[in-house]
């Protein structure tokens, strides 16, 4: 994803930025499944609730990154004025 957001004129800092919630989610997912190692499970709900109070705020927080992240690589992709009819 970053290489493809650094071809359509993103720098290597902005592409790392944008894709960080979405490597976030993904790490998150790992430590919680249920055959995680449930001491990284513990460390990443402790993390996650010392850092927004409870695990309901940390999950809309990752989302609304997510959201806005996906906005802006929206942006970046060519927009397509041409309009098809069939």
């Amino acid at each position: 994803m970053e290489q493809a957001l650094s071809v359509l004129g993103r720098t290597e800092d902005q592409a790392n930025k944008l894709i960080l919630p979405f490597r976030q989610l993904s790490e998150l997912r790992n430590l919680v499944k249920g055959h995680a190692n449930p001491e990284g499970k513990s460390r990443a709900v402790a993390a996650a609730r010392k850092a927004h109070g409870t695990l309901r705020k940390h999950f809309t927080d990752l989302v609304d990154r997510i959201e806005t992240s996906l906005h802006e690589i929206e942006k970046s992709l060519p927009s397509n004025t041409s309009s098809s009819t069939g």
